[in-house]
């Protein structure tokens, strides 16, 4: 009898022992696949790409028939597809950035004005749509000064060094109409930090166009003096800003100080930052 109690003993604690294993079994939880495994990480999301590609579809039957606010509403959401890191495929991305060119000549100058804005975000991708609408608007009349101040913060965010964005920022400070010149002048300054070649070409070119304006108008010129209330702040503030960093003697109030900084530094290296 006794060896019936031991031996029941020792098969209940044997069986006590196995209770977490037999727990365990098949039901155990498998842990969370790591970074980078199948099934873990960003490598495993899921695409937008399908997502997008039907929206451009959609989009391109039925813009035409948008009001202005649902043209904006749509202006938002391409935008907001293009800077998805979700949405990979390059070619949906290009019809995307062309989904936004087709709205260049709408002629609701508030749409087109939402679109310069956004084509600043979206980057140099889309910036030909920018060019073709700015160099579009100021060919006419009565440039719309809405369209032409969104469009050239857009260039001014972008910063591109390519020829014709350079080419024409240069051109517009020989503009007739003065405040298309404190634009072109505001958008050089925001080419802080560009490349020394670029900021100097910038600073050599508002410098020579403010020159001439600055000392008429200390000498009594009238016309002058009106023009430089319209175009002196921003053309200054380009002078200071494009110059040689660190800018500690470029402080400057006016074309005069900036002259004489400019011919103590022209052939230094402007990409040095120390």
């Amino acid at each position: 009898m006794k060896w019936l109690i031991r031996g029941s003993l020792c098969l209940m604690l044997l069986c006590l022992a196995l209770l977490p294993t037999i727990a365990q079994g098949d039901d155990e939880t498998p842990p969370p696949p790591k970074e980078g495994e199948e099934g873990g990480g960003a490598e495993a999301e899921e695409t937008l790409d399908e997502e997008a590609k039907t929206y451009v579809k959609d989009f391109k039957a039925g813009y035409k028939k948008q009001t202005s606010a649902d043209l904006i509403a749509s202006i938002d959401k391409i935008v907001e597809y293009i800077k998805n890191p979700r949405v990979k495929d390059e070619k949906v991305r290009g019809e995307l950035v062309d989904c936004l060119g087709v709205l260049q000549g709408h002629n609701d100058k508030v749409v087109t004005a939402h679109l310069m804005r956004k084509c600043g975000v979206v980057g140099e991708d889309a910036l030909k749509i920018v060019l073709a609408v700015l160099n579009r608007e100021l060919k006419v009349k009565m440039p719309d000064d809405k369209v032409c101040e969104a469009a050239l913060e857009s260039v001014g965010k972008v910063k591109s060094e390519s020829p014709a964005v350079t080419k024409l920022l240069t051109d517009l400070l020989k503009n007739k109409d003065d405040s298309v010149i404190a634009r072109a002048a505001f958008t050089m300054s925001m080419y802080e930090g560009a490349s020394g070649r670029i900021r100097k070409e910038f600073f050599e070119e508002v410098l020579k166009g403010s020159e001439g304006v600055y000392s008429k108008s200390q000498g009594g010129d009238e016309a002058m003096k009106r023009k430089w209330t319209i175009v002196g702040e921003d053309m200054v503030t380009a002078l200071n800003k494009l110059s040689l960093p660190p800018r500690k003697a470029a402080d400057f109030a006016n074309p005069t100080e900036a002259r004489k900084w400019f011919n103590d530094n022209k052939k230094l290296n402007w990409d040095k930052q120390d």
